[in-house]
């Protein structure tokens, strides 16, 4: 399956590949509507997506997981019990960590867990820079900010910095497990490629 947002942010599109004579196709499959205006997909299987928004409320913690099969959506966590809205800015991607979900914003992340609660260790993680985009591979979470990009590690009991790469990048894929992280440098045009050896894939 695979879902896009459309033009005008409302609605979220289903697709299934078709197997036909030239290789494949997408089929539209069925489409649903939201009343807040997404910003992007988090697709981690066909019964759970996580959608951030562009504009939310003050109650809200920008993030919500849907069940596509039943058109049921809830909010991840509530933002009252774990940060101020003027401490995080906006919401940029979430992640599946095993029973938890990793919570970026463009100034820092939480770790929650299913409940909606902090995971003890993780209480806040906050970047060198603001963040603009977000890449959780292996055992890594790499955090683009202006002028770098913020390396962690995710493979013990707390975060760590592991590296800083210098330059102004954004990332062109999501990297599965076997992939490598591939970003373009916006001030020479050029691609570039990141590779961890010896790490491990702690993303579901």
């Amino acid at each position: 399956m695979i879902c896009a947002v459309n033009n005008s942010g409302s609605s979220i599109k289903f697709f299934d590949v078709v197997a036909d004579k030239l290789g494949g196709r997408l089929a539209s499959n069925f489409e649903l509507f939201l009343p807040r205006e997404m910003a992007s997909i988090f697709f981690f299987s066909r019964h759970q997506l996580a959608i951030t928004f562009t504009k939310i409320p003050s109650h809200h913690c920008g993030f919500e997981l849907l069940d596509p099969v039943v058109n049921k959506t809830q909010q991840l966590f509530h933002p009252g019990a774990v940060f101020k809205r003027d401490e995080v800015g906006k919401p940029i991607g979430v992640f599946r960590l095993g029973g938890n979900f990793l919570a970026c914003y463009e100034k820092s992340g939480f770790i929650i867990n299913k409940h909606g609660g902090l995971v003890d260790g993780y209480s806040k993680i906050i970047w060198t820079g603001a963040a603009s985009a977000i890449v959780a591979h292996r055992q890594y979470v790499l955090a683009f900010t202006a002028h770098s990009i913020e390396v962690r590690s995710f493979g013990g009991p707390i975060s760590l910095v592991v590296q800083t790469i210098h330059g102004s990048y954004t990332p062109l894929n999501v990297p599965g497990p076997e992939e490598r992280v591939f970003v373009l440098n916006t001030s020479t045009r050029e691609a570039a490629v990141i590779e961890f050896l010896g790490s491990k894939e702690i993303w579901n």
